[in-house]
């Protein structure tokens, strides 16, 4: 990279329960809500996406995000992913993040997105700079379950590492209300 080159940084995007719940038989616990899908549209137009394999075949249906580059991460051969306009495949979390990176720099960004799963999320937090968190609860109280949790819910409650920013609430139609929250890491 050229030194004069503006660097990128790496943001993570998820949804999740204030337990950390982010999925649950590979589907997200909480079907899709119209409102959480337009604050993830507004965060990550334009924008390179790295997003794991699993995610990419069930919540996106092996489809590209429109209007953002997608990259898949996957240990598996290409064969299992089709390649289309807008959509790259890596095999690799440093490859994953080389490719994101070059796009943003190529495109005059300078924020790469980390959109899931769990291995993911696991993988990019040691480069994470902002976490851009949607807390989902339902209006009756009843706890979400589910099977795949957010690795780091323990470190992000951590004021010596991560500042937090409350964005706004939304209640959604459908019986869930959202807490939009950003965390930026506490750099030394």
């Amino acid at each position: 990279m050229n030194m004069n080159e503006p660097p990128c940084t790496v943001s993570m995007v998820v949804a999740m329960t204030p337990e950390g719940v982010i999925g649950k038989d590979g589907k997200l616990p909480w079907g899709k809500l119209l409102q959480d899908l337009r604050h993830f549209q507004r965060l990550t137009a334009g924008k390179p996406v790295i997003i794991g394999r699993r995610t990419f075949m069930s919540d996106l249906g092996g489809k590209p995000l429109c209007g953002r580059h997608t990259i898949v991460l996957t240990r598996r051969s290409r064969q299992d992913i089709q390649s289309e306009e807008g959509c790259i495949v890596a095999y690799s979390p440093g490859d994953a993040c080389a490719e994101a990176k070059q796009y943003a720099l190529n495109t005059g960004g300078r924020e790469v997105m980390v959109a899931g799963g769990a291995q993911v999320y696991k993988l990019f937090m040691p480069m994470a700079r902002t976490l851009h968190i949607t807390f989902v609860e339902r209006h009756n109280g009843v706890r979400i379950s589910g099977d795949r949790y957010f690795p780091f819910m323990r470190h992000i409650a951590d004021p010596l590492n991560w500042k937090e920013e409350l964005k706004g609430r939304i209640a959604e139609d459908d019986g869930y209300d959202l807490t939009l929250k950003v965390y930026h890491r506490i750099l030394p």
